[in-house]
């Protein structure tokens, strides 16, 4: 490869958003309870 084979790419200017981002506690907190319990019980069958 040569560099004659790359294209070069505009890329945006970052910026800075109007709203700010956060988590969603709630609903990470019930996605990770979810997963345990259907990885609990994979577990427990997969150890008999």
């Amino acid at each position: 490869m040569n560099c004659s084979e790359f294209v070069e790419q505009d890329i945006d200017k970052p910026y800075i958003p109007k709203m700010s981002v956060s988590p969603n506690i709630k609903k990470n907190i019930i996605l990770a309870g979810v997963i345990s319990l259907f990885a609990g019980i994979f577990l427990a069958f997969f150890m008999e």
